[in-house]
């Protein structure tokens, strides 16, 4: 078999901005988009199969990101600093 029989290639559009944005996620945390596309989709996978319920903490968080309410906006940079990386 060869390469172009083992893979399949995937073309999405994005406004620039996005992609700006995912390419320097990407960057910053050492790995490729392909890389943090397939790990996003393991994760996804792995939440939606899971048996897991989200506690009451959790579905108010959930609550409060869906009307935008109690969000704090930091640069990823500024993320790092306060996390130790």
């Amino acid at each position: 078999m060869n390469r172009k029989d083992e893979f399949s290639r995937i073309i999405i559009e994005l406004p620039k901005e996005q992609h700006r944005k995912i390419k320097s996620r990407a960057a910053f945390l050492g790995k490729t988009i392909r890389e943090m596309v397939l790990e996003s989709l393991e994760a996804t996978d792995a939440c939606a199969y899971s048996k897991h319920k989200p506690n009451a903490q959790t579905k108010k968080s959930l609550k409060n990101i869906e009307e935008g309410k109690n969000l704090t906006e930091i640069s990823l940079e500024d993320l790092a600093k306060k996390l130790g990386l």
